[in-house]
């Protein structure tokens, strides 16, 4: 036999060999190392189990005693919304046009109050209006939504400017 031959079947053995001793011994330890691994990461989730509880609780209590601030009576948010837009209103110089009755929607345990705000004034002031809405921690609400609009009155040939302003307050039906 030459010796090209013999380096070409001693290439094959030691494929066939590799290929067995991977088959009997190594795949099956690499295979229990990944499970290995994946047994550890679930073992130090498990661990660390009661303190991430607490933390979701403690995170859930606050987020319920903020939300605690906003929850309001029908008509105590409503003359609270009404009181504050009024002066917010007379601060930068804009006057009220119209407020209607909420839109309340029920789910599940949380009622929802919508309220519609029509304001007439400068685009300028409008803008501050909302921010010092936004911005204050003692208004009933959150503004959800602010719409700005051109009006034209027919008989006067006059242009003004509206802002709809839509602010949600969010209870609890929880007895």
């Amino acid at each position: 036999m030459s010796y090209k031959k013999k380096n070409y079947l001693l290439l094959l053995g030691s494929l066939f060999l590799f290929w067995i001793s991977w088959e009997l011994a190594i795949a099956e330890t690499v295979s229990l190392v990944e499970k290995s691994k994946n047994l550890e990461s679930q073992l130090s989730k498990v661990s660390n189990a009661p303190e991430e509880i607490a933390m979701l609780e403690n995170r859930l209590k606050m987020i319920h005693g903020e939300s605690q601030k906003y929850q309001l009576g029908k008509n105590e948010m409503r003359n609270r919304l009404l009181s504050k837009v009024v002066d917010l209103s007379n601060e930068h110089k804009l006057s009220l046009k119209h407020f209607p009755d909420q839109f309340v929607q029920n789910e599940q345990e949380v009622q929802l109050a919508t309220s519609k705000i029509m304001i007439e004034g400068e685009f300028k002031n409008m803008l501050k209006l909302i921010y010092a809405y936004e911005n204050s921690e003692e208004m009933p609400g959150k503004v959800s939504s602010a719409v700005f609009q051109v009006q034209k009155e027919r008989w006067k040939n006059k242009r003004s400017l509206q802002l709809i302003l839509f602010v949600q307050s969010i209870n609890s039906l929880e007895p």
